[in-house]
């Protein structure tokens, strides 16, 4: 009987954080993912197990007091973690790259703190008279997120199996790296690069000069502005004229718009071979459309020892970390955007930041191009090489740190956003 108490409400535990809050994480933020649900779920089978046994165990050594005490642990913990990823869930902003200021509204972490504490401390000294309430809690507030789970992911099952775990594949790489050798388009659009920075490096002395001569033959528009203050609602503007003005869904919008009449689709009805190269989420929005090859850039492009699975898998389980813990453990979490266990399981601490992985991608098409296709090719790829987190230094390595979003560190990335992209043009 021992057993069985503490493995249930040890599997309750494990349930919240490799199940439930996942699946909520997940379809909330379904196109920051690149593989299924059930693709991550069998990553996070053998820690669960792990965790229900030891925890089991444990509830078999432990007698009299200490056992109850254990029990009441256990179940007081689950409460605070249905509280936490439920109830008490603050706003931190988009987690898109840029720092989190920790010091402001320091309230949230007093609220959580107090919680936490107030309930721990009564699990241990009042244990014998709250044990069969407090128990009782954990298994009805289990029940209700367990069946808003199943109705969610049955609700939402195609999505959650739909995903393009075959975009990695060698054979579309190769393919993204061939050219036409007569007729050619090449769209890059660098995300974030904005165009008052690229005119002040345009200005900046002898490597502005450098730029410019590189650059030869472009118009530079330095009163161009997006349509829209979000990178996924200017995508269709930029491939269609057409602007979200708040009049359907939103998702709505983007299947029509892109599906539609947008310059790549009229090049594709022109005899155009469409290859297209993004990072989630834009890869799913761009394939909304038609193409004949699209690549999916994954953040850790260039650590070989680490694939797509183990990526996504690690970057859900940090946001589950992040929704479940009180707000003082959040920073440790969140890590200045290096993130712990994304950081912990890569082989470097910046394995996974974009600016690195976009120019790895961008490195590589140009030593494998070739111009050996028989039709006509547009080739857009849109790059994360200037956007959030700004990671370099002015030689163009990692600065050790996640550095503050100001405009000399902007500054100091786009100009190294722009040294790749003329390397390709080059």
């Amino acid at each position: 009987m021992q057993l069985l108490k503490a493995m249930g409400l040890a599997t309750i535990l494990a349930f919240y954080i490799f199940l439930l809050v996942p699946l909520t994480l997940y379809v909330g933020n379904i196109d920051e993912f690149a593989i299924s649900f059930p693709t991550i779920l069998s990553h996070y089978i053998r820690p669960a197990i792990f965790l229900i046994a030891v925890f089991g165990l444990i509830g078999i050594v432990l007698t009299g007091s200490t056992y109850h005490r254990y029990i009441v642990l256990l179940a007081t913990i689950s409460v605070l973690l249905w509280l936490q990823g439920n109830i008490f869930v603050w706003n931190y902003g988009l987690l898109d790259g840029g720092g989190i200021d920790w010091g402001e509204n320091p309230w949230r972490g007093w609220i959580d703190l107090t919680i936490w504490s107030v309930a721990i401390l009564s699990a241990i000294l009042c244990y014998s008279r709250i044990e069969r309430p407090i128990v009782y809690m954990a298994v009805v507030t289990f029940s209700i997120q367990l069946l808003f789970s199943v109705f969610t992911g049955i609700q939402k099952a195609p999505m959650l199996v739909d995903k393009f775990e075959d975009k990695y594949s060698d054979t579309t790489l190769q393919e993204i790296f061939r050219f036409s050798p007569h007729k050619n388009v090449v769209h890059i659009i660098l995300d974030g690069f904005q165009s008052d920075i690229f005119e002040e490096i345009l200005k900046d002395g002898e490597e502005g000069e450098r730029f410019v001569s590189a650059l030869d033959g472009f118009v530079f528009f330095k009163e161009h502005m997006g349509v829209f203050p979000t990178t996924h609602m200017t995508i269709p503007a930029i491939l269609s004229g057409k602007t979200y003005r708040n009049h359907i869904p939103r998702d709505e919008f983007i299947e029509k718009t892109i599906g539609g009449k947008t310059i790549l689709n009229a090049a594709h009805n022109a005899g155009y071979e469409i290859d297209l190269a993004a990072p989630v989420p834009l890869f799913n929005m761009y394939t909304k459309g038609d193409y004949t090859n699209a690549y999916l850039i994954r953040t850790h492009y260039h650590a070989t020892s680490w694939n797509y699975e183990n990526s996504d898998s690690a970057k859900l389980f940090d946001l589950v970390l992040f929704r479940l813990a009180p707000h003082f453990l959040k920073k440790y979490i969140y890590n200045d955007q290096l993130w712990l266990v994304q950081s912990f399981l890569s082989d470097s601490d910046y394995t996974h930041l974009t600016f690195f992985a976009h120019s790895a991608f961008l490195r590589e098409w140009v030593e494998n191009m070739s111009a050996d296709r028989s039709t006509p090719v547009y080739k857009l790829f849109h790059l994360m090489l200037s956007h959030n987190p700004m990671v370099t230094n002015e030689n163009c390595k990692y600065a050790g740190q996640v550095l503050p979003t100001v405009r000399a560190t902007v500054k100091t990335q786009a100009k190294c956003s722009l040294k790749e992209v003329v390397k390709l043009l080059e």
